[in-house]
């Protein structure tokens, strides 16, 4: 692992967002509510570290505020993630 301040990073983002999303959305084919329902809490640890590191190698290289704006690209990252079924 590259940098472990930037992987925490990014950690922390899907982490919010997968915690945002089960307290607000509970769509049916969401990957997230897919997964918490059929293996509990342990899985969105499972999921929020898959995601992260798809995240990591697919940006690995990327110069945040130069080649793209990392808020929006994480974001637009989470839900194209939760929509895979």
């Amino acid at each position: 692992m590259k940098n472990l301040e930037e992987y925490l990073e990014v950690h922390y983002d899907i982490v919010e967002f997968i915690s945002d999303h089960l307290m607000t959305t509970w769509t049916d084919s969401s990957v997230i509510k897919q997964r918490y329902e059929a293996h509990g809490r342990g899985a969105m640890y499972e999921l929020s570290k898959e995601w992260t590191d798809i995240f990591m190698r697919n940006y690995e290289d990327t110069e945040w505020g130069e080649d793209m704006e990392y808020y929006d690209t994480i974001g637009e990252f989470c839900w194209a993630k939760n929509k895979e079924v």
